[in-house]
This record gives C-alpha cells, structure tokens and sequence, in this order.
C-alpha cells in the first residue's frame, strides 16, 4: 500500500507540474531580467557579474519611455536632458519679476544645446514667450546678448520679468557686486576673497600694509565701495579701486579656472505673471514646437 501511495503522489505531482507549464505557455509573458535591488547590486558588483542589474535599468528605462504620456512623435530629442526643476514656490508668486523656473542641462549629454528659441506654455493663463539671446560677459568691452548656448551639466533661472540690467546674462564669480539682493533669486556671493586678493596684490607691488591688511579683513563677500575709505594709504586705496568692482574683478579673474559658474539668468521681459498661481501645467519647448518637459503643479 505504501508503494502504491508513492507512486500515486509522483503521478499527481508530474501533473501538477505538466499543468503549470501548459498554462505559462499559453499566456504572453513579458521577458525581464531578475530584480536587481540596492542590497544585491552591491553583491553582483563585488563578484563580477555586473550584466543582470545593468540589463534591469536598461528594462526600466524602457518602461519609462514605453510610460511616457508625451506621444513618441511630439518628444523632443532632449526629452530626459533638459529639464525643469520642479519648484511650486517659485512659479505661484505673482509679480513677473519674482516669478521664475530652473532648467537643468544634464552633465551626461554628449553637446551643447542652443536654448533661444525655445518656448515656455502656460496652460492655465493660455500664455506663451520664448527664450532670448543672453550675455556671456557683462561688460563695456564685450559683445552683448548671443543665443544662449548651455553647455553640459550647465542650469538657467528663467524670470518671468524684465532684468535689473536690461539683459541675460551668465554668472561667473565677479557677477555678486552687481548689487545681488536686486535680483530674484538673488545672485550667487562667490566673488574672489577680498584678503586673499590684496595678499596677491601687495606681493606684485612689493609694499607691507600692516593698516591695509586690518582694513581688508573687515570686508564682506563682493562687497563694494562707494568712496574710499579716508583711513587707507593710497596703495590700499589703489588695490580697492582696482580690485574690488565689477569690471576690476573681470580684468583680473576672467582667465582663472573656476571664473565661469555654469548658471544663466534670463529674463522673459513680461509685464505680468506667466503662470498659473493655483495650478498650472508649464510646458517647456524646442524650435520644432516639441515637447522637452513639463512640470504640473
């Protein structure tokens, strides 16, 4: 009876299995690879075997694009390289000189990208502007506003109003004394240091400021002066008015690694407010009226 039983068991388990097989092969099952999670990609790193998590991303980003509501023929080829930076502050504010948006240019893209041209949709407010030349340089001796170009890895800050300057244009580490706190948002404070600066300095004209060198510490981050200080000898005086302005700053540092800080301001020159402040759908562009992003709010 026990052998009976034993070979009834293997039959009903040979049709068990025969069944579950019979089923999967009627049914279409999507191909992918195992799950590669966090924890054990680590594990397939150390040994070696690095093809299975690889192939999982790869079968992610496909499902990604297979998910993407902008239809394949309205996408952009920047579709997933430049982006809008997803801020809800920023773009409910309704005064157009406060109202702006971030793009991000990723540092994985193989060229350069000729964002004039591009447009911005509101779909609320029904509203449209492009994006205009801007300046790589802000200065008397310089040529003035060119298609703006954005190199890898490079951002922009789109204000929806005009500019304090009367123009676009790219920060670099002089752009903080032109009066930061003007700006929305403001500039970024990474002007050259003012004591190492006048150490430089004092060195090139062989001269020892004990008074100047008191003078210099207490001086902020891009901080500018007015009139100069009475108190100072004239080679301090000659080092602050040298040194310490904007245009000084570009002669000085232009050529220095480091100069260019890889973000634009650009300015959309609207009177009123381009986005909805409740809700809104932006909408971002190229030149063939193509979808490269977009940010609901």
């Amino acid at each position: 009876m026990k052998g009976a039983a034993d070979g009834l068991l293997v039959i009903v388990l040979a049709l068990a299995i025969g069944l579950w097989v019979f089923n999967a092969s009627k049914g279409e099952v999507e191909e992918r690879p195992a799950f590669v999670g966090p924890s054990s990609i680590l594990t397939t790193a150390k040994s070696g075997n690095e093809t299975t998590g690889k192939k999982w991303y790869e079968y992610l980003n496909l499902k990604k694009i297979k998910s993407d509501p902008v239809p394949e023929e309205n996408r952009s080829i920047y579709r997933g390289l430049l982006s809008i930076t997803r801020n809800n502050n920023s773009v409910r504010n309704s005064d157009a000189g406060k109202e702006f948006i971030t793009l991000s240019y990723s540092a994985n893209a193989s060229s350069s990208i000729t964002l004039t041209g591009f447009a911005l949709e509101s779909d609320v407010n029904k509203l449209g502007a492009f994006i205009p030349n801007a300046a790589t340089e802000l200065s008397s001796t310089t040529a003035g506003a060119a298609p703006l170009t954005l190199a890898p890895g490079e951002s922009v800050v789109i204000v929806t109003g005009a500019s304090p300057l009367g123009i676009s244009f790219k920060e670099t580490v002089c752009t903080g004394y032109l009066d930061a706190e003007v700006f929305v948002p403001s500039l970024s404070l990474m002007c050259p240091d003012a004591t190492q600066s006048w150490q430089s300095y004092a060195a090139q004209k062989n001269v020892v400021d004990g008074d100047c060198d008191a003078e210099v510490a207490t001086i902020e981050t891009c901080e500018q002066f007015d009139a100069i200080p009475e108190s100072v000898g004239n080679t301090c005086a000659s080092f602050i008015k040298e040194r310490l302005s904007y245009d000084a700053c570009v002669a000085t540092y232009s050529a220095v690694d480091g100069y260019d800080l890889g973000l634009w301001r650009v300015y959309l020159g609207l009177s009123k407010e381009l986005y909805g402040n409740v809700r809104d759908t932006i909408t971002l562009r190229d030149n063939e009226k193509k979808v490269v992003d977009f940010f609901s709010y």
